[in-house]
């Protein structure tokens, strides 16, 4: 099977992403891997991947993309909470620059969130991989698990068997 690499942003699904894609391939999926690990696995999803899309692509132009979408003030309230629970002052000293890196390269601010330029992240990402993608028939794949999208589209852009098990739904926050 080719690599597999889930490119939304943090807080679109990616945790779910990796569940049903470690179901399917029957091998492990990382979400968030370290930089320096992204390129040893064969499939990976969530921030440090999606900054990454196009260097993967080049690297194996076999593999199989899967942006996750969703709502976008869902989202952004999603990030918020998830930035304001997650400080990157808290986080080891070895992860503080690639956070902070993916945070200006991705969603536009640092250690602040800032809404409006999360938006404007969110859309340029959306933007660029359809962009980029948009000449790479059947290798990109958009879902919005959020809004039910499972099994179907993603074992159809895989060839695999939709599995007799609901799909994965990880990482929901308590309301």
């Amino acid at each position: 099977m080719s690599r597999i690499y889930g490119i939304g942003l943090s807080k679109t699904g990616t945790r779910s992403l990796t569940e049903a894609l470690s179901i399917l391939t029957k091998r492990r999926c990382y979400h968030g891997p370290d930089v320096g690990t992204i390129a040893a696995r064969g499939s990976a999803t969530d921030a440090p991947v999606a900054a990454r899309y196009r260097a993967l692509y080049e690297l194996w132009p076999t593999s199989k993309f899967i942006l996750t979408v969703r709502d976008e003030s869902e989202w952004l309230e999603s990030l918020r909470k998830h930035c304001e629970a997650n400080e990157i002052g808290q986080a080891p000293l070895s992860s503080r620059l690639e956070y902070l890196s993916l945070r200006w390269q991705l969603y536009g601010f640092g250690e602040q969130f800032d809404a409006d330029a999360a938006i404007a992240g969110y859309r340029r990402h959306i933007s660029g991989v359809r962009q980029w993608f948009s000449d790479k028939s059947g290798q990109l794949l958009e879902m919005n698990i959020c809004d039910g999208d499972g099994w179907e589209s993603l074992c159809q852009l895989l060839g695999l068997p939709v599995p007799d098990a609901p799909f994965p739904w990880l990482g929901r926050s308590k309301e």
